[in-house]
This record gives C-alpha cells, sequence and structure tokens, in this order.
C-alpha cells in the first residue's frame, strides 16, 4: 500500500562564505518542504523544494532555490 507522506521543515544556522584565508561568516535560514511516496523502508521522495536566504555584511540574498528528488531509507 502506497502511502504520501508531505514534510515541511525550517534550519536556522551559520554558513561561512569565501575562499581559504579571506572568508566571512553569515547567517541564514532554509525553509522548504515537500512529499514522500511510499511505506515501510523504502520510500521515493517526489519533490522536495527548499529556498535559502543569507544574510551576509548588510546585504541579503533571497535568490537561492533547490529542488530534488530521490529515494528515502528510514531505518
Amino acid at each position: 500500500a502506497s502511502a504520501v507522506k508531505p514534510f515541511a521543515h525550517a534550519l536556522f544556522g551559520g554558513v561561512r562564505l569565501g575562499p581559504s584565508g579571506f572568508t566571512t561568516t553569515a547567517f541564514a535560514v532554509l525553509v522548504g518542504g515537500g512529499f514522500d511516496i511510499g511505506s515501510g523502508r523504502l520510500a521515493w521522495r517526489a519533490v522536495q523544494a527548499d529556498w535559502m536566504i543569507t544574510h551576509v555584511a548588510g546585504f541579503t540574498d533571497k535568490n537561492n532555490v533547490r529542488v530534488s528528488t530521490g529515494l528515502v531509507f528510514r531505518f
């Protein structure tokens, strides 16, 4: 029996930007969600979409989107 399981998440933390020796740290937020299809130990992540916001040195970047799909192994 197949089951559709929606999910959402929010991650807050720091990000480190720049090449070695010239790095800066900043605040970052990642929010997103999607849904899995399947039950048991193996499911298909039909879609997951995330939006990342970074705030570095007074500049806020909101143009970071990630969309993915794949297999989910539960244990």
